[in-house]
């Protein structure tokens, strides 16, 4: 895999019934920040995620997940005014189709 300057990972860490998303690598302090997920449920991680990255500074964070399921509407977790996300720290957007792909920059 080839290096990408700037690249940061979060991992979800199991310790026994429960579970945290830490930093693995990378610094994001000042950096807008794409989170990247193939798989969602609920949006757990994903929340969990962003309270890291905001912990270590990142000065935005923005999601992309493939697949989003959202059963029981928790979709609705991630709208506010002005955003997505929890506290309005997560911007993004809350759908996947070929015709957005063309918009996202490709390293």
């Amino acid at each position: 895999m080839e290096n990408l300057d700037g690249q940061i990972i979060c991992t979800k860490v199991r310790e026994g019934e429960q579970r945290f998303v830490r930093l693995k690598e990378g610094d994001p302090k000042g950096r807008h920040v794409v989170i990247v997920d193939d798989f969602v449920q609920s949006g757990g991680t994903l929340i969990e995620c962003q309270k890291v990255l905001a912990a270590h500074g990142a000065a935005q964070v923005s999601a992309y997940v493939t697949h989003g399921i959202f059963p029981n509407q928790t979709w609705q977790r991630f709208q506010h005014d002005g955003g997505v996300g929890p506290d309005k720290g997560m911007n993004g957007s809350l759908y996947s189709t070929p015709k957005h792909l063309e918009k996202i920059h490709h390293l």
